[in-house]
């Protein structure tokens, strides 16, 4: 969305983006989008969101904001060993057991953590679980104070950095499954569809710029915005988006029955509970499907 308003694609829909920090999780901005003081959330998949929809939120997913591809041939996300510890030695479920593992448990870091684990026969019950800010991640994989992080950029460019490991990438654990989604709320879907429509338009525009990748203009906007170095950004991997806005709904459903097995979420949504797809067809009809 940086792109899109640098690009003037959203002024050109007459739309003026004002860009909110959220305390801490994309979950703790929905009340506020729920509320209406937000109009849109760009949120990780996560038990919260699908929590909040059972409770009777009226937000909805309504396009991809990142998935892991894995012909992209790099990683955006990674579960990450202290090289100290793992160094290249192969590893086993002995490797892995009672380590001291960063990561949010009920979050999608937890979900993808989850799915590592279990190519060793472990669950998330056979770590120690510790929760970190992805800001002391790094430091502590350099102190030995924590043993194995699961993260996403930037902060995972930042530990691989650091020498440390890297024991699985997303793309490996959950081909195709969103890293992050688009999130309206009801001042989009039922106040004013219009604009979310026109928002939407904006939106996969700058989308389809973003996956040109590391040019000249893309680095620096996104490097300014973020305030990332743009020589480090041009050697991180940059996530795919799907051009058309599409939703993986089966990767959604995956997502929900861990969330079920692992006693956080009461049942499975279908995906006309969680998700509109209203908005991205409307878009595409206007800019053509790529």
């Amino acid at each position: 969305m940086l792109i899109g308003d640098k690009e003037g694609y959203f002024t050109n829909q007459g739309i003026r983006i004002k860009f909110v920090d959220l305390p801490q999780t994309s979950v703790q901005g929905f009340p506020s989008l729920e509320k209406g003081d937000l109009d849109v959330v760009s949120a990780a998949v996560s038990v919260g969101f699908f929590n909040a929809v059972l409770s009777g939120s009226d937000i909805r997913i309504v396009a991809d904001r990142g998935h892991f591809d894995p012909t992209l041939g790099c990683e955006s996300f990674g579960i990450v060993g202290r090289k100290s510890l793992f160094g290249e030695e192969p590893i086993d479920a002995k490797s892995l057991r009672g380590r001291k593992f960063a990561m949010n448990a009920v979050g999608q870091t937890g979900y993808l953590a989850a799915l590592f684990l279990k190519k060793f026969g472990l669950k998330l019950s056979d770590v120690d679980v510790v929760r970190l800010p992805p800001t002391a991640e790094r430091h502590a994989l350099d102190a030995g104070t924590v043993d194995i992080v699961a993260r996403s950029d930037p902060f995972f460019y930042q530990l691989m950095q650091g020498g440390h490991r890297l024991l699985s990438g997303g793309s490996s654990l959950a081909p195709g499954a969103h890293l992050a989604v688009l999130v309206f709320g009801p001042s989009l879907l039922r106040k004013n569809r219009e604009l979310g429509e026109r928002f939407m338009v904006a939106y996969l525009r700058a989308v389809r710029k973003f996956d040109e990748g590391h040019t000249d203009s893309n680095v620096a906007i996104v490097g300014k915005g973020l305030n990332l170095d743009t020589a480090d950004l041009r050697k991180m991997c940059w996530g795919r988006t799907d051009p058309n806005g599409a939703i993986n709904f089966q990767s959604l459903t995956n997502y929900e029955q861990w969330g079920q097995e692992t006693g956080n979420l009461s049942r499975i949504l279908d995906p006309s509970e969680v998700t509109d797809t209203t908005f991205i067809a409307k878009a595409v009809s206007v800019l053509g499907k790529r």
